[in-house]
């Protein structure tokens, strides 16, 4: 369901409905305990992988989402995968190279990446059981913690895993990961 649509009405079907950037029409006000208050802007970003658009599309839109954001909310199905891990890493490196193309400096990658916003890593239809090689029960960001672990191992492909989940780490220091179950029909 789109985030516009579902005020009034639902939207079914495959095909996306966010194009571009998509910003709710009022910012949303919330009082906060001893604070001003807290006002926040909501931005809809088409994802990746549209079938009608390249990949440097997506990341310009999604580089774009990200720059004007303090919390990046990162929506995939099912679990965390390599070709999910891989897709966010994209993102990263995108970010990067626009920070090296715009600058004459050396690129200070500790103080680019603490300009990132948070990220939180929503798992729809997630269906696995959360728990670990003991079968203790573990939260979604120890999931996401153990999907960012490095691979054991020393081969040209592991190396280069180990290279996106410590780029991932580095640039969104500050995570968190959520699960949703698939709704029942």
């Amino acid at each position: 369901m789109c985030i516009r649509d579902s005020i009034n009405a639902e939207y079914m079907g495959v095909n996306p409905c966010t194009k571009g950037l998509w910003l709710w029409k009022r910012p949303l006000k919330f009082a906060v305990e001893d604070k001003e208050e807290l006002v926040v802007l909501v931005v809809d970003t088409e994802g990746l992988g549209a079938f009608d658009k390249d990949e440097r599309h997506d990341m310009k839109i999604v580089l774009l989402g990200l720059l004007l954001s303090s919390l990046m909310i990162y929506n995939t199905v099912g679990s965390i995968d390599e070709g999910a891990l891989n897709s966010l890493s994209l993102v990263v490196n995108i970010a990067r190279e626009l920070q090296m193309n715009n600058s004459n400096e050396r690129l200070d990658e500790d103080e680019f990446a603490s300009n990132f916003p948070s990220f939180l890593w929503v798992l729809r239809d997630f269906s696995l059981q959360l728990t670990d090689t003991q079968g203790n029960s573990i939260t979604a960001k120890q999931y996401l913690e153990e999907a960012l672990a490095p691979q054991r191992g020393s081969s040209e492909i592991v190396e280069e895993k180990n290279r996106v989940r410590k780029l991932l780490k580095h640039f969104f220091a500050d995570r968190d990961c959520a699960t949703l179950v698939r709704p029942v029909e």
